[in-house]
Protein backbone atom coordinates (compact mmCIF):
# COMPACT_ATOMS: atom_id res chain seq x y z
CA UNK A 1 0.00 0.00 0.00
CA UNK A 2 2.76 2.31 1.08
CA UNK A 3 4.72 1.63 -2.17
CA UNK A 4 1.05 2.31 -4.36
CA UNK A 5 1.39 5.70 -2.46
CA UNK A 6 4.70 6.72 -3.00
CA UNK A 7 4.30 5.52 -6.80
CA UNK A 8 1.35 8.54 -7.11
CA UNK A 9 3.46 10.82 -7.25
CA UNK A 10 4.13 14.56 -5.03
CA UNK A 11 0.01 14.75 -5.20
CA UNK A 12 -0.68 12.14 -3.02
CA UNK A 13 -0.12 14.03 -0.21
CA UNK A 14 -2.62 16.78 -0.53
CA UNK A 15 -4.90 13.91 -1.83
CA UNK A 16 -4.21 12.02 1.26
CA UNK A 17 -4.94 15.32 3.89
CA UNK A 18 -7.98 16.07 1.50
CA UNK A 19 -9.08 12.39 1.88
CA UNK A 20 -9.00 12.62 6.21
CA UNK A 21 -10.12 15.90 5.77
CA UNK A 22 -13.65 15.24 3.80
CA UNK A 23 -13.84 12.06 6.11
CA UNK A 24 -13.73 14.09 9.01
CA UNK A 25 -16.51 16.72 7.97
CA UNK A 26 -18.64 14.17 6.59
CA UNK A 27 -19.02 12.37 10.36
CA UNK A 28 -19.03 15.63 11.75
CA UNK A 29 -22.06 17.34 9.39
CA UNK A 30 -24.01 13.77 10.43
CA UNK A 31 -23.62 14.57 13.65
CA UNK A 32 -24.57 17.85 13.71
CA UNK A 33 -27.45 17.58 11.49
CA UNK A 34 -29.24 15.05 13.32
CA UNK A 35 -32.91 15.58 14.17
CA UNK A 36 -32.61 15.32 17.80
CA UNK A 37 -30.21 17.92 18.13
CA UNK A 38 -31.38 20.25 15.34
CA UNK A 39 -35.37 19.64 16.41
CA UNK A 40 -35.72 18.65 20.44
CA UNK A 41 -39.11 16.53 20.41
CA UNK A 42 -39.67 18.36 23.76
CA UNK A 43 -39.55 21.43 22.14
CA UNK A 44 -41.35 20.70 18.83
CA UNK A 45 -44.82 21.19 20.02
CA UNK A 46 -44.72 23.77 22.20
CA UNK A 47 -47.46 26.38 21.53
CA UNK A 48 -47.49 30.23 22.14
CA UNK A 49 -49.19 29.91 25.55
CA UNK A 50 -47.00 27.10 26.92
CA UNK A 51 -43.65 29.23 25.61
CA UNK A 52 -44.89 31.43 27.67
CA UNK A 53 -44.59 29.05 30.94
CA UNK A 54 -41.27 27.94 29.95
CA UNK A 55 -38.13 29.25 31.83
CA UNK A 56 -35.59 30.47 29.04
CA UNK A 57 -32.95 28.31 29.84
CA UNK A 58 -35.19 25.34 29.50
CA UNK A 59 -35.15 26.15 25.39
CA UNK A 60 -31.67 24.91 25.43
CA UNK A 61 -29.15 25.47 22.79
CA UNK A 62 -30.29 23.69 20.14
CA UNK A 63 -31.62 25.65 16.66
CA UNK A 64 -35.13 25.50 17.37
CA UNK A 65 -34.70 26.55 21.04
CA UNK A 66 -33.07 29.74 20.03
CA UNK A 67 -35.44 30.58 17.38
CA UNK A 68 -38.11 29.80 20.22
CA UNK A 69 -36.10 31.97 22.76
CA UNK A 70 -36.18 34.75 20.05
CA UNK A 71 -40.12 34.38 19.94
CA UNK A 72 -40.26 34.32 23.71
CA UNK A 73 -38.70 37.06 24.30
CA UNK A 74 -39.83 39.61 21.67
CA UNK A 75 -43.42 38.18 22.60
CA UNK A 76 -46.31 38.49 19.81
CA UNK A 77 -46.47 41.78 17.63
CA UNK A 78 -45.00 43.74 15.47
CA UNK A 79 -41.43 42.52 14.06
CA UNK A 80 -41.44 39.12 15.77
CA UNK A 81 -41.50 37.26 12.26
CA UNK A 82 -38.79 39.72 10.96
CA UNK A 83 -36.91 38.62 14.20
CA UNK A 84 -37.38 35.26 13.80
CA UNK A 85 -36.16 35.46 9.98
CA UNK A 86 -32.77 36.95 11.00
CA UNK A 87 -32.26 34.22 13.63
CA UNK A 88 -33.58 31.29 11.43
CA UNK A 89 -30.81 32.85 9.05
CA UNK A 90 -28.16 32.65 11.17
CA UNK A 91 -29.21 28.67 12.35
CA UNK A 92 -29.04 28.47 8.34
CA UNK A 93 -25.76 29.79 8.71
CA UNK A 94 -24.77 26.73 11.34
CA UNK A 95 -26.34 23.98 9.85
CA UNK A 96 -24.47 24.86 6.52
CA UNK A 97 -20.94 25.06 8.29
CA UNK A 98 -18.48 23.28 6.59
CA UNK A 99 -20.69 22.33 3.86
CA UNK A 100 -18.72 24.48 1.14
CA UNK A 101 -15.55 23.31 2.33
CA UNK A 102 -16.36 19.22 1.59
CA UNK A 103 -17.74 20.78 -2.00
CA UNK A 104 -14.53 22.08 -2.87
CA UNK A 105 -12.96 19.00 -2.05
CA UNK A 106 -15.44 16.94 -3.93
CA UNK A 107 -14.28 19.47 -6.64
CA UNK A 108 -10.39 19.72 -6.42
CA UNK A 109 -9.39 16.45 -5.53
CA UNK A 110 -10.10 14.72 -9.26
CA UNK A 111 -8.14 17.74 -10.01
CA UNK A 112 -5.15 16.81 -8.04
CA UNK A 113 -5.59 13.54 -9.06
CA UNK A 114 -5.28 14.68 -12.86
CA UNK A 115 -2.19 17.15 -11.87
CA UNK A 116 -0.32 13.87 -10.72
CA UNK A 117 -1.16 11.95 -13.73
CA UNK A 118 0.45 14.76 -16.25
CA UNK A 119 3.17 15.15 -13.82
CA UNK A 120 3.72 11.58 -13.94
CA UNK A 121 2.93 11.52 -17.57
CA UNK A 122 5.87 14.32 -18.02
CA UNK A 123 8.55 12.05 -16.10
CA UNK A 124 7.52 9.28 -17.86
CA UNK A 125 8.39 10.73 -21.50
CA UNK A 126 11.25 12.63 -20.37
CA UNK A 127 12.98 9.47 -18.95
CA UNK A 128 11.90 8.04 -22.77
CA UNK A 129 14.84 9.71 -24.32
CA UNK A 130 17.69 8.26 -22.50
CA UNK A 131 16.11 4.67 -23.54
CA UNK A 132 17.05 2.68 -26.29
CA UNK A 133 15.28 -0.39 -26.12
CA UNK A 134 13.08 -1.84 -23.61
CA UNK A 135 11.30 1.55 -23.34
CA UNK A 136 7.65 -0.16 -23.74
CA UNK A 137 8.02 -1.78 -20.28
CA UNK A 138 9.29 1.49 -19.04
CA UNK A 139 6.67 3.12 -20.44
CA UNK A 140 3.37 1.01 -19.33
CA UNK A 141 4.46 0.62 -15.77
CA UNK A 142 5.08 5.09 -15.76
CA UNK A 143 1.60 5.25 -16.80
CA UNK A 144 0.41 2.45 -14.33
CA UNK A 145 2.18 4.74 -11.72
CA UNK A 146 0.92 8.09 -13.28
CA UNK A 147 -2.57 7.10 -13.08
CA UNK A 148 -2.61 6.21 -9.21
CA UNK A 149 -3.44 9.83 -8.91
CA UNK A 150 -6.39 10.22 -10.98
CA UNK A 151 -7.75 7.20 -9.54
CA UNK A 152 -6.73 8.22 -5.53
CA UNK A 153 -8.42 12.00 -6.71
CA UNK A 154 -11.93 10.79 -8.05
CA UNK A 155 -11.63 8.09 -4.92
CA UNK A 156 -11.80 10.92 -2.75
CA UNK A 157 -14.26 13.61 -5.06
CA UNK A 158 -17.05 10.91 -5.33
CA UNK A 159 -18.35 10.27 -1.48
CA UNK A 160 -17.50 13.63 -0.92
CA UNK A 161 -19.62 14.98 -3.65
CA UNK A 162 -22.28 12.36 -2.53
CA UNK A 163 -22.16 13.31 0.92
CA UNK A 164 -22.28 17.49 -0.01
CA UNK A 165 -25.05 16.35 -1.81
CA UNK A 166 -27.48 14.32 0.71
CA UNK A 167 -25.93 16.95 3.56
CA UNK A 168 -27.18 19.92 2.00
CA UNK A 169 -30.56 18.15 1.47
CA UNK A 170 -30.66 17.57 4.92
CA UNK A 171 -29.93 21.18 6.25
CA UNK A 172 -33.16 21.82 3.37
CA UNK A 173 -35.48 19.39 5.26
CA UNK A 174 -34.40 20.56 8.75
CA UNK A 175 -34.68 24.05 7.70
CA UNK A 176 -38.17 22.92 6.48
CA UNK A 177 -38.90 21.44 10.07
CA UNK A 178 -38.00 24.34 11.85
CA UNK A 179 -40.16 26.51 9.33
CA UNK A 180 -43.17 23.74 10.11
CA UNK A 181 -42.48 24.23 14.11
CA UNK A 182 -42.01 28.37 13.81
CA UNK A 183 -45.96 28.09 11.95
CA UNK A 184 -48.00 29.93 14.71
CA UNK A 185 -45.29 32.79 15.15
CA UNK A 186 -44.53 33.38 11.26
CA UNK A 187 -48.20 34.27 10.81
CA UNK A 188 -48.80 37.85 10.09
CA UNK A 189 -50.88 39.09 12.90
CA UNK A 190 -54.28 39.76 12.58
CA UNK A 191 -56.03 43.25 12.12
CA UNK A 192 -58.40 44.43 14.75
Amino acid sequence: MFEWFLAGGPTMVPLALASVLALTLIFERLLALRAERVLPAALRGLTAETLARVAPEALGTSPLGRLLAVAQARGPGEGLKGALEQQAAQELQGLERYLTLLGILAMITPLLGMLGTVLGMIDVFSSLDALEGGAGALLAGGIGAALISTATGLTIAIPALMAHRLLSRRVDELMNALEHCLGPWLQPEPRP
